[in-house]
């Protein structure tokens, strides 16, 4: 039995049918475009593997969370879409800053969701989750300045355009999408 109200445990369910999302794929892209920029590194190429690895058991584990508040797995939405585009739009090193702030806006979410839920099962995923992810900015972080530079400027500069634009994409897909998520459970 989960103590919430009927109503936040659809808005949970809504909210981390998003996340299960954006933590789902295969990873083919990443790897293709790591073989085309960087010299053959085996190494990398595994600790790429073990990272979307580890993403989709995220996303299994959301999964569970889904249909354990009696939501329904979503297959494509158009914030994931522009995301994704997003992503992909320049080289190897905009894609990594591009996936850095998606854990790092993860890592938020998923401790709001700890202190203000207080589900036994949630914060079990939760705090998983985020041992994972903590390990995956770090892993990111060493690597990026050893990453080809993007063909921007602007994107391989401190302050770089993706990480600028973190703070406006959120608000943005929020203004576009305002049904309800529980970024606070328990209040707004």
């Amino acid at each position: 039995p989960v103590p919430l109200t009927n109503e936040l445990r659809a808005e949970l369910a809504r909210s981390l049918s998003h996340f299960q999302l954006g933590e789902s794929g295969g990873g083919q892209h990443l790897f293709g475009k790591a073989a085309q920029q960087i010299e053959p590194d085996a190494a990398y190429r595994r600790a790429l593997e073990f990272f979307v690895a580890e993403e989709g058991e995220h996303a299994r584990l959301l999964e569970g969370l889904v249909r354990r508040f009696g939501g329904s797995i979503i297959q494509r939405h158009w914030t994931h879409l522009l995301f994704r585009s997003a992503r992909r739009a320049l080289g190897l090193n905009f894609e990594i800053q591009v996936l850095l702030i998606a854990e790092l806006v993860g890592m938020a979410y998923y401790r709001i969701l700890q202190r203000r839920a207080r589900v036994p099962i949630l914060d079990q995923v939760c705090a998983r989750i985020l041992a994972d992810e903590a390990q995956h900015v770090a892993f990111h972080l060493e690597r990026l300045p050893q990453l080809p530079a993007s063909p921007l400027p602007a994107v391989s500069a401190r302050g770089s355009v993706p990480f600028r634009l973190s703070s406006i994409a959120p608000r943005a897909a929020r203004r576009l999408d305002p049904a309800p998520a529980p970024c606070t459970p328990g209040g707004r």
